[in-house]
């Protein structure tokens, strides 16, 4: 795998990472115990506090994540840790094996509830909101890449990537948050979302990394070579077509609605 691939990988990654935090973050604002909103954008009087509470707390705390990986990442040598990061991510693939198990539960649970009672109030955005162990991997190696290749911008490069994780986060917040106005219910997205998250994390647990093979992951931005560990192109197929199949749903929403 080249030097391209490797960072097409992990912030193909890391931006799905992004939009399932943002979701989650829209589930607890657009939570239905406060009425709802016409227009999901416009806070109801339930939903005032969470607008002032949630995206800040959301910013702070996956500030702290990228603060603590970059203090892991200039301060740690990885490499002489190696089996360490190497028990890190086996258990990683195991818990996130029991996430995916929790999101596609409580995504169909979410799907499957009668109209009259989808407005039940539901902590399930939480599986969605907090970082996971994958993302705080992706993360960690993410900025080592980046600090590999440029050293001599030191924490300017984990602002920048801190940057366009929280900008695409909440972006997606927002557009969970509008959905109402495309005819869609915020927890059928919040649910579709959960299913295609799963799908996504049993997919990387399949095209990960052999754990032998890490420190050759994390040489490679130190010599450039091709190392063939990670399957792009699955994962890239795997998120086009879930996002057709979601978009598809989103419009025959919409069509019912009308």
């Amino acid at each position: 795998m080249e030097l391209k691939s490797l960072l097409m990988g992990l912030f193909f990654s890391l931006g799905i990472f992004a939009v399932k935090s943002g979701i989650g973050m829209a589930g607890g604002i657009t939570g239905r115990a406060g009425g709802a909103s016409p227009s999901g954008l416009v806070p109801s009087t339930g939903r005032s506090r969470r607008w002032l509470l949630f995206p800040p707390v959301y910013v702070a705390a996956y500030g702290a994540l990228f603060a603590l990986c970059y203090w892991l990442v200039v301060q740690v040598d990885l490499l002489r840790h190696l089996e360490a990061v190497q028990r890190f991510l086996q258990t990683g693939m195991l818990l996130h094996l029991v996430l995916a198990g929790l999101l596609f539960w409580s995504g169909a649970r979410l799907l499957g509830r009668p109209d009259g009672k989808r407005g039940a109030p539901s902590r399930s955005w939480l599986l969605l909101a907090l970082p996971c162990p994958l993302c705080f991997t992706v993360v960690l190696f993410s900025l080592a890449l980046l600090q590999t290749l440029f050293p001599d911008k030191g924490w300017s490069t984990a602002l920048l990537l801190l940057a366009g994780f929280l900008a695409l986060g909440l972006a997606a917040g927002m557009v969970v948050a509008a959905s109402p106005t495309l005819g869609v219910d915020p927890l059928i997205f919040q649910g579709r979302a959960m299913i295609f998250v799963a799908a996504y994390f049993c997919l990387t647990v399949l095209v990960a990394p052999y754990f032998d093979q890490v420190d050759e992951v994390y040489r490679l931005a130190l010599r450039r070579a091709p190392v063939g560990v990670l399957k792009d192109d699955a994962r890239l197929a795997l998120a086009l077509a879930a996002g057709c199949a979601f978009a598809l749903g989103v419009a025959r929403e919409r069509r019912r609605g009308i």
